[in-house]
């Protein structure tokens, strides 16, 4: 029996030989001579490349495309009130909105451009900057409070349409008089039958749920 053994090893340790010679008489010889220095040396011949750039989930997807029209002049306090104005609902606005927004001569848009704005599903949770970072950065992200009125017009009284009516938000990057980015955000309340409208800074903490609506140039 260890006779038989033995006769089987050193046939299949000839073959693998026979084998190896062949290889490195092949057209990539040098490759496996080196290959086999390294297997005499206890390293791995083949190592395996390690994987540089990061494999990363997508966190919006496209939905619809929305065309907005040029507004010459855009006053943020003339329209984002708490009340019924030209057929928008909204039953609340937050500080952050009012203060950033609204307070003193509140923000005032002038030469708004007509514009195809997208609107994206976000797929997972994430705050504002791995969002932002997806839309290509804050000049594609941004949008204005003229774009967005527009938006929330057509859907005055919780009408169907791009815009989420089921009490998640729908977020837009917009600037202030002072040129911070900021995420306002609006929310169709079913019960009360109105819009609310709030801002949280994009370098703050809050995470915004999957299934959010994020509307960008």
């Amino acid at each position: 029996m260890a006779q038989t053994m033995l006769g089987a090893a050193l046939r299949e340790i000839t073959g693998l030989l026979e084998d190896l010679f062949a290889k490195l008489s092949g057209e990539n010889g040098q490759e496996w001579l080196d290959a086999f220095k390294k297997f005499l040396r206890r390293e791995n011949p083949w190592p395996v490349k390690e994987v540089v750039e990061e494999v990363k989930q997508a966190l919006l997807a496209l939905i619809t495309t929305v065309a907005t029209t040029a507004v010459d002049t855009f006053k943020a306090k003339d329209r984002f009130k708490v009340g019924e104005v030209k057929g928008v609902k909204i039953g609340w606005l937050g500080d952050n909105f009012k203060e950033n927004f609204l307070s003193g001569k509140g923000k005032i848009e002038t030469a708004v451009t007509e514009a195809i704005l997208r609107v994206h599903k976000l797929i997972k949770a994430s705050v504002d900057t791995p969002i932002i970072a997806e839309l290509s950065g804050e000049e594609v992200a941004e949008t204005t409070l003229a774009q967005m009125w527009q938006m929330l017009a057509k859907q005055g009284h919780g009408e169907d349409g791009p815009l989420l009516t089921n009490g998640y938000w729908n977020i837009f990057y917009v600037r202030d008089a002072k040129g911070t980015l900021w995420a306002v955000y609006a929310g169709w309340d079913s019960g009360s039958h109105c819009w609310s409208v709030e801002a949280d800074s994009v370098t703050g903490p809050s995470t915004w749920s999957a299934e959010y609506r994020v509307v960008s140039r």
